[in-house]
């Protein structure tokens, strides 16, 4: 069932300057962070734009083998091959251990990839 390895992909903040007020990710040179689990990857949604403005939005729910905790946030981006590169959406769910308190059992997040 977790069969999938991935790699975050954590952007470095660029500098205030007097063209932009607030920084900004610069994905060019992210640094990859190999996950230390597996992971499964399974589709959940997808949305169509209108024909003037084609565009498919994909939505995926990343979970993590049990007791994996991952440094995933809500600012990254992570490659799971052959799938492709996605962006973390929203909040990144760290599902209590029940039979342990204070450690964590798994991961899920929400993954999106707008075409």
């Amino acid at each position: 069932m977790y069969t999938l390895t991935a790699t975050i992909l954590r952007a470095p903040l660029t500098k205030v300057t007097e063209f932009s007020s607030k920084p900004k990710p610069d994905w060019d040179n992210a640094a990859p962070i190999p996950l230390p689990v597996m992971v499964r990857v399974d589709p959940s949604t997808t949305s169509e734009g209108p024909v003037e403005n084609p565009q498919t939005t994909t939505t995926y729910r990343l979970v993590s083998e049990p007791h994996g905790d991952v440094d995933l946030r809500t600012t990254d981006r992570i490659s799971v091959p052959p799938l492709g590169v996605f962006a973390v959406d929203g909040e990144v769910f760290r599902v209590p251990d029940p039979l342990d308190p204070g450690e964590v059992h798994h991961v899920e997040a929400t993954l999106k990839r707008v075409m």
